[in-house]
């Protein structure tokens, strides 16, 4: 191994996991960077999930559709309407994943699920009748 790998290795595991899954996107590492988003305990920022689901999809669409799904579900739990429309705007994308795939039942199940778990937020519904 080059002294650079081992730096790199020494590096990688001491760096906060923002860090390293900015490195995991620029060196195009994407199984790492989903791996990282998707098994941490840790959320993540929204922006850098984003990052993440963006730079999978088409290659891995369902890691991006389980990233988005993690999205959605942290702004539904925050209970206002501001956090709604952000998760609503998540939705969205899961939706175009789905469509694209021709995966329309999913997405209808998906979609059903949730204003199911969800119908005594009105607020939530009324976001989500766009989609």
């Amino acid at each position: 191994q080059s002294r650079f790998e081992t730096m790199k290795a020494s590096l990688m595991k001491k760096a906060g996991g923002h860090v390293r899954i900015e490195i995991y996107l620029f060196e195009k590492e994407f199984e790492m960077a989903y791996r990282e988003v998707a098994d941490s305990k840790y959320m993540y920022s929204e922006t850098l999930m984003n990052q993440v689901a963006t730079a999978v999809a088409g290659i891995h669409d369902d890691w991006s559709l389980a990233i988005y799904a993690k999205i959605v579900k942290r702004f539904i739990e925050q209970g206002q309407r501001e956090t709604y429309a952000i998760a609503a705007r998540y939705a969205k994308k899961i939706k175009a994943l789905y469509l694209k795939a021709g995966r329309n039942e999913e997405w209808e199940s998906y979609s059903e699920r949730l204003r199911e778990e969800n119908k005594r937020r009105p607020a939530l519904l009324d976001e989500f009748k766009s989609l």
